[in-house]
């Protein structure tokens, strides 16, 4: 699917985004919160380049355990990801952002999420899960701003509950 938002849209990768996700992918610093380490999957001997990404991504969408947009903003430019996955039997999915620098700050994580919000609601999905790290305030906020409940928290993650059904 395509999600079109009053700033920015969300679409399935496309060839000409791998070398800009490559670069977020690869950014410590930006995917310090996370949560998943690509270095855990690779295999032993493979040193990961744009297309091994690139086709990750589209195993990704063939096998449909996660549901990864790419952002841009009106004028083309990349700005990240939006992440729809861990589809549940209890009609629930979770949802993650994740932005490049350029992009941090300017309200792009709030309205890719409220698309993801919007389409998974017409999915007919009835809860939405969200984790953050709590050395993560901006995404703190972004939970409580979205309407999210917190349902449990550890020695390092914040967890969230948003439910669909009325």
């Amino acid at each position: 699917p395509t999600l079109a938002g009053k700033r920015l849209s969300a679409r399935p990768m496309e060839e000409a985004d791998k070398d800009s996700y490559f670069a977020l992918v690869m950014d410590e610093e930006r995917n310090r919160y996370w949560g998943y380490d690509y270095k855990n999957d690779v295999p032993n001997g493979v040193i990961p380049n744009a297309d091994y990404f690139f086709k990750d991504v589209q195993k990704d969408y063939q096998s449909r355990e996660c549901l990864s947009l790419i952002l841009h903003d009106k004028e083309n430019h990349f700005l990240g990801e939006l992440v729809l996955y861990n589809f549940g039997f209890l009609n629930s999915a979770e949802i993650g952002v994740r932005l490049t620098k350029q992009a941090e700050g300017q309200g792009y994580a709030q309205e890719a999420l409220g698309l993801g919000i919007n389409f998974l609601k017409e999915l007919g999905l009835a809860k939405i899960t969200y984790e953050c790290y709590l050395a993560n305030e901006k995404s703190l906020v972004l939970a409580d701003h979205l309407g999210f409940t917190k349902t449990a928290e550890g020695d390092k993650k914040r967890y969230f509950v948003l439910s669909l059904k009325e």
